[in-house]
């Protein structure tokens, strides 16, 4: 650190870039589960794509793991903190689309003591929106559903640190839960019903899909 910024050298442009804003995130965590408490520190950097970095350290400042995001589709990262039966855990969760396809998938990590990550949980799911499309396959409501409850049992455990995708756009921090953006604008010609819940409007995309 040098007058408050932290110097990052040999990324960005050159060795004289520098970080304006370096946040210590709330939360006391152990994702390596050796007893001893870590910080996670955002690092946010300025450029024509906002570039951040988000860093996991140890009791004496040590730098245990780390991932960049950017603002950017190849860069889109959302990272969360969750604390499971006890234990505390990272979760990286990715909602792509593109186009109508998507694949959904998370890994929920701790790690170990050189800071390298051990996978605890992990799943996706495929599925598109192209019902007109001759490469279109059905639409399976119910496994959507099932990995959405998977994923926002986890989020209910735990905290945002970090997310550049818009995916999440507005999502709550400290309360997180993703309801797919893509269900409730329209995408795709299906109405979404606020009366139902989300496995409910699943299952009904699916029979509207299917029309």
């Amino acid at each position: 650190y040098e007058n408050g910024l932290l110097r990052l050298r040999g990324r960005g442009d050159g060795a004289a870039a520098y970080a304006q804003r370096v946040t210590t995130l709330p939360g006391s965590w152990d994702f390596d589960h050796n007893g001893s408490p870590e910080r996670v520190d955002l690092v946010a950097v300025d450029g024509e794509v906002p570039w951040y970095w988000l860093m996991v350290l140890g009791g004496e400042g040590e730098l245990l793991w780390e991932e960049e995001a950017y603002a950017v589709h190849s860069g889109y990262r959302s990272i969360f903190a969750c604390s499971l039966e006890g234990e505390d855990y990272l979760l990286e969760y990715y909602p792509t689309m593109y186009q109508g396809c998507a694949t959904y998938a998370y890994e929920l990590f701790s790690l170990d003591t050189a800071g390298n990550p051990v996978t605890e949980q992990e799943g996706s799911v495929s599925f598109d929106l192209n019902w007109g499309s001759p490469s279109h396959q059905p639409f399976d409501g119910e496994a959507v559903a099932d990995f959405m409850d998977e994923v926002n049992g986890l989020l209910a455990q735990g905290r945002l640190l970090l997310t550049t995708d818009p995916a999440l756009e507005g999502i709550d921090p400290d309360h997180p839960r993703d309801d797919l953006w893509w269900l409730q604008d329209g995408t795709g010609g299906y109405v979404y019903d606020p009366d139902l819940t989300l496995r409910e409007n699943l299952l009904a995309l699916e029979g509207f899909a299917e029309d």
